[in-house]
């Protein structure tokens, strides 16, 4: 199991980001998130994906 820590900063990448590990074939792996911006737009970004 890999960990991947992901720091949030900027929307577009972000969003990019989630994407990517959306389309992953390999699941194994956790993502923890480090919001240093607004934590309201990043939840709504990660109810998308969740």
């Amino acid at each position: 199991m890999i960990a991947i820590v992901i720091q949030y900063y900027k929307y577009t990448f972000f969003e990019e980001t989630l994407q990517s590990f959306e389309h992953q074939k390999d699941k194994r792996f956790n993502a923890y998130l480090a919001d240093v911006q607004s934590l309201k737009k990043s939840i709504a970004i990660i109810g998308k994906y969740i």
